[in-house]
């Protein structure tokens, strides 16, 4: 049912001349509009799903807004600084599950160099939802050994092995 409707049912059931059917139609438009804002906010609460509030959570986070990113570029850099406050090896092993990714981290000869193993070098596809009419196709500019090495303690050397 719409508001339009539920106005109507709240109004006198005597006529009045059709003014206040205009009027319900009319408030009853605005409030279903209303209503329709506030299930998408509620929708983008968490940054996985931003769309209308992405220059908001760019903006909170301290990120760059870049209009050459495509949606996908850009939600995947806000999931990633939202996320990055552990540094564990099993946050990276996360990090990498949500960009996509399969991975081991192993320790070479200490806990300070490791080894990334099971990545696959891949292309983004578009996927209904995460990509919108007119962005680009193609390679992320976000990838994975970038990330890595931006967030990674200061004293861990990485490296990075790929399967085929």
């Amino acid at each position: 049912m719409n508001q339009a409707d539920i106005l109507k049912s709240l109004t006198a059931p005597v006529p009045l001349e059709g003014i206040v059917d205009d009027i319900n139609i009319i408030e009853g438009a605005a409030l279903d509009s209303a209503e329709a804002s506030a299930e998408q906010l509620l929708q983008e609460v968490l940054p996985d799903l931003a769309l209308i509030t992405m220059s908001d959570w760019e903006r909170i986070l301290g990120i760059p807004t870049n209009p050459e990113l495509t949606l996908v570029e850009r939600r995947r850099g806000i999931l990633v600084k939202f996320f990055s406050r552990g540094l564990s090896k099993t946050f990276f092993i996360q990090l990498a599950a949500l960009l996509g990714q399969t991975i081991t981290i192993d320790d070479v000869s200490t806990q300070w160099e490791w080894i990334v193993s099971g990545l696959v070098s891949s292309d983004d596809f578009a996927r209904a939802g995460e990509i919108c009419a007119g962005e680009r196709l193609g390679g992320s500019s976000m990838d994975i050994e970038t990330i890595f090495n931006t967030l990674k303690p200061a004293h861990t050397l990485v490296s990075f092995e790929y399967v085929s």
